[in-house]
């Protein structure tokens, strides 16, 4: 949920990470205001060599987000 700096990327890598996800949206601009992928951080990911997936996440922080059914 933060934002992919070259320093991150560089720690992300040497740790062994090929794949990272990123949030596609974030509801609330005042909680985790990194949740959602910055401008120019895709091409920050694949200048290091990292790869990316999306996650959209709207509701599900809590159990009773979710239903057997």
């Amino acid at each position: 949920m933060t934002k992919i700096t070259p320093d991150r990327a560089v720690a992300l890598k040497a740790a062994g990470y090929k794949y990272i996800g990123r949030y596609l949206y974030n509801p609330s601009s005042t909680d985790l205001p990194e949740k959602a992928i910055q401008p120019g951080e895709l091409a920050t990911i694949k200048q290091y060599g990292l790869r990316c997936f999306p996650i959209y996440q709207t509701w599900g922080r809590d159990a009773t987000n979710f239903r057997y059914s």
